[in-house]
């Protein structure tokens, strides 16, 4: 596999030699002018400030560096809390705080948003209820018999209606996905709240009476979910939030620092604000960064909604130029992205690197996936000059990914599939992760492999533009984590709604014309 294009600074030593020496993340590169300028706002006086900018502008590194200059400049809040989504950034972060005199504080506290929840929630590890995502099978049970307590007390006529919803308009997933992300994450306590709800981020269209049979399967299943010694993230979240509105829980931060805030739900930002101390007679010192587009669940919702003192007109500020990915890569998943934006207006942004176009791979098998996989990754080894460990691959599933690592052991390529708690960027060889726990991360060659989201692609058609929507957010978030080479492995049967946007002249075609020069935008 010759991969052609643009060579000129996609070789650059400085950043490769960092990566090699574990130097990677938000505090290994110096800030450039807007930067500067943006931590000198966000450091003065009180009040929110919200960060934008797509992948790879320095969000996170505007984010430390504030933290820094509070402390360095003598301001020093006696604790600070950095809270982000994922474990993976957060040890990025932990890592790159150990290396400064500044930021090497226990004043500092740096958890994922949901090791505050558990931790304010009052859990232990000795809590009688199992915790459990929306995605988790285990949920599945406790909602159908919430749904069929529901509809026995219903009349014949109403019955047929229920049935039309819950039988023919939406899959239980889908069901289980509205009481938890809307219903639970916006902490709504009526039915009222519920009928006149936008519902941000969710296309299909609800009636006043689905609503209604919504809520109450909701109520049902919140007491299945106890019968069984369950419970979910987001009521977990719920549980935080009321506790400290309730004068339950006491600990405060002077400084909020809230990272890809774009990725949580409504109970998480308020209860983070909440943990943020107000003084008598200022605001709260909350700073935010986040990215609409790269949400991976799609909620769209306003920042003021949330909470009041998220009132963010004239103090937000965007960062334009990319220091992460090349033109290439950026382009090109800007053109896959095209259609299910959650922002209408994307920044213009300028990029300091040039390399190769990505390339996108039509297979047919699973095992051909992973041979293409394989040769991606000794290619980029040897275009490059990387080692194994300087490679990811990202996949829709734990079970492909658990494949794809096994995979590549017996060819040669010392490979590990790694759960979101347990990330190993040191580990020598190459990262196989899913899309969701790469959030945060960025690695010089990175292989999406999305052979298997055509076998996931199935669903409810009421329900399809939505789940397309949201699964092209999330692999345009998995091709921004390459800094140099991109490929994506795709069915070659393609489906229309999961890969248009994969084309030429932003990307090379697999198998076609490999060895020539393409044209460049």
């Amino acid at each position: 596999m010759v991969i052609s294009g643009e060579r000129r600074n996609v070789q650059h030593r400085d950043g490769m030699e960092r990566f090699r020496q574990g130097l990677t993340g938000p505090l290994s590169v110096p800030l450039d002018e807007s930067q500067r300028r943006l931590v000198g706002v966000v450091t003065k006086g009180g009040g929110a400030y919200l960060i934008k900018g797509a992948a790879g502008t320095g969000k996170s590194t505007v984010l430390l560096h504030a933290i820094k200059s509070l402390r360095r400049d003598g301001v020093q809040p006696k604790s600070i809390l950095y809270a982000t989504y994922t474990k993976a950034l957060v040890t990025t972060v932990e890592a790159a705080m150990k290396r400064d005199p500044f930021l090497n504080s226990k004043t500092i506290t740096k958890k994922t948003v949901d090791a505050v929840v558990w931790e304010v929630a009052g859990m232990t590890w000795h809590s009688s209820e199992t915790v459990v995502r929306d995605s988790d099978n285990r949920l599945v049970k406790p909602l159908t018999e919430a749904m069929e307590v529901v509809r026995a007390s219903l009349n014949p006529t109403l019955r047929k209606t229920f049935g039309r919803l819950v039988d023919k308009k939406l899959s239980r997933h889908y069901l289980i996905e509205e009481i938890e992300r809307t219903i639970i994450a916006q902490d709504l306590r009526k039915p009222s709240e519920y009928a006149n709800l936008l519902r941000q981020g969710r296309i299909t269209r609800l009636t006043e009476d689905e609503r209604a049979f919504i809520w109450q399967i909701h109520l049902k299943f919140i007491g299945r979910l106890r019968d069984a010694n369950l419970t979910t993230w987001a009521r977990l979240r719920q549980k935080a939030l009321r506790r400290v509105e309730d004068g339950k829980y006491l600990e405060r931060f002077d400084a909020v620092f809230i990272d890809e805030a774009q990725d949580l739900e409504p109970t998480a930002m308020r209860l983070l604000v909440e943990l943020c101390r107000k003084p008598e007679g200022g605001n709260r010192k909350i700073v935010l960064s986040a990215d609409a587009n790269q949400t991976i669940y799609g909620n769209g919702y306003s920042w003021v909604s949330i909470h009041p003192d998220l009132r963010l007109t004239g103090r937000s500020h965007s960062l334009t130029t990319n220091h992460q990915c090349t033109r290439q890569i950026v382009l090109a998943a800007e053109s896959y992205l095209q259609g299910a934006e959650l922002e209408d207006e994307r920044v213009a942004e300028h990029h300091v690197y040039t390399g190769p176009l990505p390339i996108v791979w039509p297979v047919n098998s699973d095992k051909n996936e992973v041979t293409e996989i394989e040769r991606f990754i000794r290619t980029a080894g040897k275009q490059l000059d990387l080692a194994f460990d300087q490679c990811a691959v990202l996949v829709p599933t734990r079970n492909r990914g658990k494949e794809i690592a096994s995979a590549l052991c017996l060819r040669g390529v010392k490979a590990q599939f790694m759960i979101r708690s347990e990330v190993d960027l040191a580990f020598p060889g190459v990262k196989v992760l899913t899309r969701h726990t790469a959030k945060g991360l960025e690695f010089p060659a990175v292989a999406v492999a999305l052979f298997e989201q055509l076998k996931q692609s199935g669903t409810v058609p009421e329900e399809l533009s939505e789940r397309l929507l949201l699964e092209r957010r999330v692999n345009h978030m998995a091709m921004t984590r390459a800094m140099q080479m991109l490929m994506v492995t795709v069915p070659g049967s393609r489906e229309k709604g999961h890969f248009v946007g994969l084309a030429a002249p932003l990307w090379l075609q697999g198998g076609k014309n490999m060895g020539r020069n393409p044209n460049r935008p």
